[in-house]
């Protein structure tokens, strides 16, 4: 697990070196006071996820060694969605951040995202706005607000459904996954776009919006020639929730059929992996446009970063149960 760890960190912060480096000899503020700078998450704290996009904005921003303090705010809007609970965060912010000037906000996924989009002026003023895994994000979003940028969250549906039917030739059928808040809309659009190419050699079938226990016993009726592609799941139709973490093992126990994924967090038992997303490089990305903003550079002027970086993770006990011959996969393949 610590060698995993290090190789995620180290991956990352090559990746998105060109985004982090920043020109400390042209900066003016570096003898100044203390930068403010909140991060706003929008979703739990526990969720690996957030643990991952958190630790990421520490690597970069190390405010235990820098002259910045760093705020964390965790919006727990999977526990709680509706627009009542989002104008009593409005309520909260507002009068505990009355008498702080932040010089920046970062803010990680759609929710904090669109909470920013609806109440950065109001709160906050026009401070600048770095996010991160923003899905189904359009540039006429932005439109009207000022310094506005960040990473979007990419999912690499073609890209995993290539490597499963490589790996699966008889395979006939592409069973999706998702739930129906929020993120698992957005995830859903994003998908069956991506997957329209594969429409004619491929049924492409989508679950409804069933209970947990039906949508297990709905995989245990799935038979040979059908793989698995699990998007975002988080809640069931009648709101019974379980974790990331959790929702692949329990899918895997009802399923014959291989299970691929597109986050990294839904990686683990009874899932074979895929071309996946992950929190660590996300928020190390948001984090490193953020300096370069706290150095001078204008948010404006930073184009929002659309490149695809995802990673191809694999399930090494999956590999083996469904008799994957490592050689099939990419040539950049980590096999957990």
């Amino acid at each position: 697990m610590l060698f995993r760890l290090i190789k995620y960190h180290i991956f990352a912060l090559l990746v998105f070196g060109s985004l982090i480096s920043v020109d400390k000899g042209n900066c003016s503020h570096a003898d100044e006071s203390p930068k403010n700078v909140l991060l706003l998450n929008s979703y739990h704290q526990g969720m690996s996820w957030v643990d991952h996009v958190t630790t990421g904005v520490h690597d970069i921003i190390t405010p235990e060694t820098s002259d910045v303090i760093l705020f964390i705010e965790n919006m727990d809007t999977k526990h709680n969605p509706s627009p009542d609970y989002l104008r009593t965060l409005r309520n909260l912010y507002k009068s505990k951040y009355a008498e702080v000037d932040f010089d920046l906000i970062l803010a990680s996924d759609n929710n904090a995202y669109d909470f920013l989009r609806s109440y950065r002026s109001e709160l906050f003023g026009e401070v600048p706005v770095v996010f991160c895994g923003v899905n189904d994000f359009h540039e006429d979003q932005l439109s009207g607000l000022s310094k506005f940028t960040g990473v979007i969250e990419g999912l690499s549906a073609t890209e995993t459904v290539e490597i499963a039917l490589k790996n699966h030739p008889g395979t006939k059928e592409i069973f999706v996954i998702n739930d129906y808040l929020k993120t698992g809309r957005a995830a859903q659009k994003e998908i069956s776009q991506q997957l329209e190419p594969f429409s004619s050699q491929l049924k492409i079938r989508y679950n409804d919006n069933l209970s947990l226990t039906e949508l297990e016993n709905q995989l245990a009726r799935l038979g040979k020639g059908v793989v698995v592609l699990l998007g975002g799941y988080f809640s069931d139709r009648d709101g019974y929730y379980v974790t990331y973490e959790q929702i692949g093992r329990i899918l895997a126990e009802s399923s014959h059929v291989p299970i691929y994924c597109l986050v990294e967090f839904n990686l683990g038992e009874g899932v074979v992996g895929g071309r996946v997303v992950d929190g660590l490089s996300q928020g190390q990305a948001m984090a490193g446009i953020g300096m370069r903003i706290l150095y001078g550079e204008d948010a404006d002027a930073i184009p929002v970063v659309k490149k695809n970086v995802n990673r191809s993770i694999f399930n090494y006990e999956e590999l083996k149960r469904f008799g994957i011959d490592e050689k099939l996969l990419p040539g950049d393949a980590l096999i957990t």
